[in-house]
């Protein structure tokens, strides 16, 4: 099972399955653990891709905010989930919202998600 993404940094969207109309580019892929898809309710971005692509989230010493991205599906729907940094074990995650997200689009363990940015 292959899902398809899109990041814009600009308003801080993130898409999965964005349409084949638009202009995009690959900006990185990952194969979903169960973690990412399962009971956990949160997919762990890869820290490499998410300094390169994502909003930035640390403001200080031991100060992390928090980020609202937006997905964008294939049928052009948006999804919030949240952007985060887990400082227990150390990961950047989408949480609330990704379950909505993972449900509706019966994403799977070993799937390809892949993000793109959209280019306008």
């Amino acid at each position: 099972m292959s899902e398809n993404g899109s990041c814009s940094s600009s308003n801080h969207t993130t898409g999965i399955n964005a349409r084949p109309m638009q202009q995009r580019r690959l900006l990185f892929q990952k194969i979903s653990s169960s973690s990412d898809v399962g009971r956990f309710n949160r997919l762990v971005i890869p820290s490499v891709h998410a300094r390169a692509h994502f909003p930035p989230l640390k403001i200080g010493e031991n100060m992390y905010k928090v980020e609202i991205l937006r997905l964008i599906d294939n049928q052009n729907g948006t999804w919030e989930v949240k952007f985060e940094f887990l400082p227990r074990n150390r990961t950047l995650v989408l949480s609330r919202g990704w379950k909505k997200f993972v449900r509706h689009h019966d994403l799977r363990k070993d799937g390809v998600i892949r993000f793109y940015e959209i280019i306008v």
